[in-house]
């Protein structure tokens, strides 16, 4: 037997067998890709036809589990006094430091009008939807009240195959049917995403640490977020 004409018989067979997985394996994806498509633009017909605008381009492609942390939900009450006079260029610079005065961190400030702030706050890059505090500002005072959710505990993904989050075009769907939508009002959507909530839990708890979850949002036009469970797909509630 010559066995350099086996060595390289096998050499070739095994480079064979390589180059068929790596092209099975880029087949798959493109096929996984483009079902995934479809269903993406189906969802999308589907909404249109039941006179809810949204655009394809904004339903994910894919969402990855942020995971499940636990948190003791905080009452702020809290007023500050600014050592200077606010106006436009430095009331958020202000609005932040008396939000480090209480020890609140990593959230995002958004004017509402001239002399209110919502303060949204956020966990590792996602937004958590309970967590809000409003800034009301009148001469060079700053009162700050709502709920701020205080980490106790690194977010715990889970370990199903899946990510062990419902597919976002089966939310979408079922708002269609949402009980607290007003077809007049909520008929466009131009916003969905996922982040953290807390559900089965009253806002106003203070000192119970409480389970911080996925969950996904879908805005409307006039800015009414309507929140869903994404472990289960449950709706929750609007904001």
């Amino acid at each position: 037997m010559n066995w350099e004409k086996v060595k390289t018989f096998l050499i070739v067979l095994f480079f064979a067998i390589n180059v068929f997985l790596v092209g099975f394996m880029l087949n798959s994806v493109k096929i996984t890709s483009s079902a995934s498509k479809t269903v993406i633009e189906d969802t999308a017909a589907i909404l249109n036809a039941n006179n809810i605008s949204i655009s394809k381009e904004i339903i994910p492609y894919s969402i990855a589990n942020p995971g499940t942390f636990d948190a003791v939900p905080i009452t702020i009450d809290h007023s500050y006094d600014s050592p200077r006079k606010l106006a436009d260029s430095n009331v958020e610079a202000q609005i932040k430091k008396a939000l480090a005065v209480i020890d609140v961190k990593n959230y995002n400030i958004h004017k509402i009008d001239d002399s209110t702030y919502s303060v949204v706050q956020k966990s590792g890059g996602y937004t958590v939807y309970d967590g809000r505090i409003t800034a009301k500002v009148e001469n060079n005072r700053i009162s700050l009240k709502g709920v701020w959710y205080k980490q106790k505990t690194k977010p715990k993904k889970s370990g199903n195959a899946d990510g062990g989050l419902v597919f976002v075009t089966g939310v979408l769907i079922d708002f269609i049917n949402n009980p607290d939508r007003n077809p007049s009002v909520h008929n466009s959507i131009s916003s969905v995403e996922v982040g953290y909530c807390v559900p089965q839990y009253d806002s106003g708890m203070q000192h119970v640490s409480v389970p911080v979850v996925a969950c996904y949002s879908i805005t409307t036009s006039d800015g009414t977020v309507f929140i869903y469970e994404a472990s289960s797909g449950e709706y929750l509630r609007n904001k």
